[in-house]
Parts: structure tokens; C-alpha cells; sequence
């Protein structure tokens, strides 16, 4: 305190919190605000976010709660998952909106069970079985679970050689996916998150028979957009040709961290090949690039998009609209750096995403 230094990690960041708001020191409180803006990340949210429950900091709470949902798959992978205590797992098993698939939910559990199941028994070499990690898990948690929301293949493959469900569990899960179920089952099976949104941004489009078409050799088109309400950020729709291919880089960029050009501080990267095609429902051709890591976008703050794309021309877009409202969320969208498309013209006919639940 005298000193006003402090390293800050995220196992100690909600302690120092609590001691700077509890004797007064602002620059302290200002620095760890600072710190959970700005290093919270799918490595660090669960550790946070368990220290903020403790704390009863549920502004901190809420914040990784966003975190949490944008990033379930990655923040489940780290290794703070293990130390997490039971009523937390419980918690965070039972939310919806969670970017995961089920499999990948039961997996994690899985591994804290097992987890936790080694520290029980220090001196035994042999891990838990099946029964020992059901014990460990609880029914609550384990009902949670929504096993429906997994293909036959999954649940085959994963679920029964864990040896966690019982074989009467496992008889209703099979009747389930062959359809001849005539009771109830006793899982759930609403899914976590709901059907993705499109926020739609042009009037009018245009075929490449209609025009020159948009032409693509490697160019970079980019836009900036901004939101009025938190999402989560899953894909960006792409303008396409009948039948043609596509190499897509494109990135997603938060312009509060660095606005200069030359950043490559980008909060997702997605590349790869892509088939367009025209939807029953869409008259034009185009496709979806969906990210691996989805993006938790923060109200009234600017983001931009960067697509290199290589392909044949394609439809693009006209009567782009300056903002869109969708779902109860207005999207603004603004000119970037890129001669190439713009608001009122050009790529990026859809954003894909969802709203918090």
C-alpha cells in the first residue's frame, strides 16, 4: 500500500480487489479493474469468476459470466477447471447459453471427477471408477446434464465407457435415439443456446450476372460495427458464386485495445476453404465462416472485421444501412481502412450471432 505496487495475477486479482475497496486505495481498485478488462480470458475466467462469488462481486461475476459463455469450450479445457469447487461446476452445468457442445460439458465433468477423485484417495495409484466418479459428480449435477443434445455416435463412444450412467440409464438414452422411447426421459434436452441470429446490413443484392460482379484475388475487405446490447459473435456471412470455392482468412479486432493498422492483436482468427451455396431461404449465393472461438462483444464499443478472400467474383451488396436492429440489438456499422467494401456497399451480407441467456 505504501509502496503502490502490486503484481497481479488471476489467483490473487478478486483478494487485492476486496482489500482496496475495503481500506480505500483507489489506485489499487483502478489497477485490478484494469487487469480483469484487460487479461480476463477463457484461461483465467474460471479462477476469477469463482473468487468473485466468494467475494460477493457480482459486478465481476456478471463480466465473467459473459467471458464464460463466448468461451465455454476453451475455458472448460484449462487446467483451473479441476480446482473449481462443486457448487460452481453445479452452477455453470445448469446455464444455458453455453458455447459447448454436450459431449465436450460431460467430458469436462468427467475429468473433474476423476480429479477430484485422485485427491480423495492420495495414496491410491488407481483411478476412480465409474461408480466412485458418480458419487463424486452428484445426481444434481449429473441430471444437468443434457445427454439428448448428443448424437448416438458421441454418447457411444464417450458416455457408456465412462461406466457413469447405469445400464437402465443407458437403455432409455438408447431408446431414445431409435425413437421407440414411451416414458419421459429423465434428462434434459432443451438446447444450451438458442438458434444464431442474422443481423441482415444491405437493401439490395447483386448477382455477378447482374454486374461485374466483386472481385477477389487475396483482397482484404473490412468494416467496423459496433452493438447496443452484449452478444455473442459467431460467424460472419460471405457473398458467394454458384458453385464457387473460397479461401477465407478473416479476424476480428477490438479497436479500444489498439487502433493502429498494423495491430495483430485480434480477439479470433478463423481460416479456411468454403463452398458457396444458395440456401431455400436466401437468394443469393454465399456462405458461413464460423468461428472456433466465438466473440463476446461488449456494448458501445467498436469492433472490426478483416476478411482475405480468394475466389471467383461473387454477389456483394448495395443500400448497406448505417444501423440495423435485430433481435433487440441495434448494430452500427462505420467505414474501416479497406477501399473495398463499405457500409452502403460491397461484403459481409450477415453477422452471425446470439443473445445472452
Amino acid at each position: 500500500m505504501y509502496s503502490d505496487e502490486v503484481s497481479l495475477s488471476s489467483e490473487n486479482v478478486m483478494r487485492v480487489l476486496y482489500l482496496a475497496r475495503k481500506y480505500m486505495v483507489p489506485s489499487f481498485e483502478e489497477r485490478c479493474n484494469t487487469y480483469l478488462r484487460e487479461e480476463l480470458n477463457a484461461n483465467t475466467v474460471l479462477d476469477i469468476l469463482q473468487d468473485a462469488q466468494k467475494f460477493g462481486d457480482e459486478d465481476v461475476e456478471e463480466i465473467c459470466l459473459k467471458a464464460l459463455k463466448a468461451q465455454t469450450k476453451e475455458a472448460l479445457s484449462s487446467y483451473t477447471l479441476e480446482k473449481l469447487d462443486s457448487s460452481l461446476l453445479e452452477s455453470i452445468v445448469k446455464m444455458d447459453g453455453l458455447n459447448v457442445r454436450e459431449v465436450e460439458l460431460f467430458k469436462a465433468v468427467d475429468r473433474w471427477a476423476a480429479r477430484q477423485g485422485r485427491i480423495k484417495r492420495i495414496a491410491r495409484k488407481k483411478p476412480p471408477d465409474g461408480g466412485e466418479k458418480r458419487e463424486i459428480i452428484g445426481e444434481t449435477i449429473l441430471k444437468a446434464i443434457r445427454f439428448p443434445l448428443m448424437s448416438l455416435k458421441e454418447f457411444a463412444s464417450t458416455v457408456i465407457d465412462s461406466n457413469i450412467l447405469t445400464m437402465k440409464e443407458i437403455s432409455e438414452m438408447v431408446k431414445y435415439y431409435a425413437d421407440v422411447s414411451i416414458s419421459p426421459l429423465s434428462f434434459e434436452q432443451a438446447p444450451r443456446i438458442g438458434p444464431f441470429k442474422r443481423c441482415c446490413r444491405f437493401g439490395r443484392l447483386v448477382s455477378g450476372e447482374e454486374g461485374r460482379g466483386w472481385y477477389y484475388r487475396g483482397s482484404s475487405n473490412e468494416i467496423r460495427f459496433s452493438v447496443t446490447k452484449d452478444v455473442i459473435l459467431h460467424g460472419v456471412q460471405h457473398f458467394g458464386s454458384e458453385d464457387g470455392k473460397y479461401e477465407v482468412s478473416i479476424k476480428i479486432k477490438d479497436l479500444r485495445k489498439n487502433d493502429s493498422f498494423l495491430s495483430q492483436s485480434y480477439l479470433t482468427e478463423q481460416s479456411g476453404s468454403y463452398l458457396s451455396s444458395k440456401e431455400n431461404n436466401e437468394t443469393f449465393h454465399g456462405f458461413d465462416v464460423l468461428f472456433d472461438k466465438a466473440v463476446a462483444l461488449e456494448s458501445g464499443t467498436t469492433y472490426e472485421i478483416v476478411s482475405n478472400i480468394r475466389g471467383p467474383d461473387s454477389w456483394y451488396g448495395l443500400e448497406g444501412k448505417p444501423t440495423v436492429e435485430c433481435c433487440g440489438v441495434t448494430f452500427t456499422f462505420s467505414r474501416a481502412c479497406s477501399f473495398v467494401s463499405d457500409v452502403s456497399r460491397g461484403q459481409f451480407p450477415a453477422l452471425i450471432f446470439t443473445v445472452y441467456v
